[in-house]
């Protein structure tokens, strides 16, 4: 009977909000104007973290040695938190 009664009076999990392209457009739209470099900065690290799929451990662990920026895409070399994730080419968003 307790174990039952543990197992009912689960806490619940609070989900995250969903963040989608649209928010990120409006994000860049709003800030068009800025020509601080601290927001500049944060704004190319969302945008990378977000394309690149890149947890904030390993967002906060690239280099500028780590990142090559082509034409059409951009080229993350080392992504050092993950063992699977070697290289991996972003297409731009």
């Amino acid at each position: 009977m307790l174990e039952s009664r543990k197992r009912s009076v689960v806490k619940s999990h609070n989900k995250k909000d969903v963040l989608s392209p649209d928010i990120i457009r409006e994000l860049f739209h709003k800030h068009v104007e800025v020509t601080d470099l601290y927001v500049l900065g944060d704004l190319a690290m969302i945008i990378l973290s977000f394309c690149g799929f890149l947890r904030f451990s390993e967002l906060s662990q690239l280099t500028c040695n780590d990142i090559s920026f082509h034409v059409d895409h951009v080229k993350t070399l080392f992504v050092r938190a993950r063992l699977t994730n070697t290289g991996r080419v972003m297409k731009s968003c």
